[in-house]
């Protein structure tokens, strides 16, 4: 990841995935193995125990069905991924970018978020605040929390387009606790997905979000915010 001039160079993979294949089907069913498959592309820099990869590395991805068997990953992170994927996983080869992303000017956008917000929480009874249930935000305030997000990305939305995406789900929900994946292997993430055109506001906020990601999720699909210039 470096930055020149008016522009942020992002380490970027195009795969196209047959979706026939057995492993792309459980990963398309099963979030977890999704984040497995798209982690593999750094296997050589993962160290069991050490921090959080994923975050490290900045490694995200964004996934998109086609009705031909296909499915297109992106996947992004701070160095060049090195993919070594099991015979017939891949239809055709994988496309190595060093996408150049601008910090200036008029840009098109899109976004697959997975919006959510706190419940209030009434306060335990030694007086003290409690976190709050996170639950997915409501179609009528999808809209809302995409323009704060997107503000918080250093840009000024021109026009935005807010749609529904898929529904992301762990299937490991019918192990055993110490057996799934990570103790809160069991969750759904309701996605959205945001378009738009905008102007960069702030190139430092927006370079931070093109890097570091947008809202939750990060793990399993969603933030990554990709960007054209418009």
């Amino acid at each position: 990841m470096t930055t020149v001039a008016d522009t942020l160079t992002l380490h970027t993979s195009y795969l196209t995935l047959d979706a026939r294949h057995r492993t792309v089907r459980d990963a398309l069913v099963d979030t977890h193995l999704m984040h497995q498959l798209v982690m593999s592309g750094w296997r050589e820099d993962i160290f069991p125990g050490e921090g959080e990869p994923r975050a490290e590395l900045g490694i995200l991805y964004a996934v998109s069905l086609s009705a031909d068997h296909r499915v297109r990953l992106v996947v992004q992170g701070h160095t060049p991924a090195n993919w070594q994927l099991a015979p017939g996983v891949l239809l055709g080869e994988v496309d190595h970018r060093a996408r150049q992303a601008p910090l200036d000017g008029t840009i098109a956008f899109q976004l697959i978020a997975a919006p959510r917000k706190s419940l209030p929480c009434p306060p335990a009874d030694s007086g003290k605040k409690r976190r709050g249930k996170k639950i997915a935000v409501p179609a009528e305030e999808r809209e809302q929390w995409g323009r704060k997000a997107l503000t918080a990305a250093g840009l000024e939305v021109a026009t935005l387009d807010v749609r529904s995406g898929a529904r992301l789900e762990s299937e490991t929900k019918s192990l055993p606790r110490n057996q799934r994946a990570t103790p809160n292997a069991v969750f759904t993430h309701t996605t959205v997905v945001y378009t738009g055109t905008a102007r960069i506001s702030d190139p430092a906020l927006h370079a931070a979000a093109l890097t570091g990601g947008v809202g939750p999720a990060k793990a399993y699909g969603c933030g990554l915010l990709l960007t054209r210039a418009a």
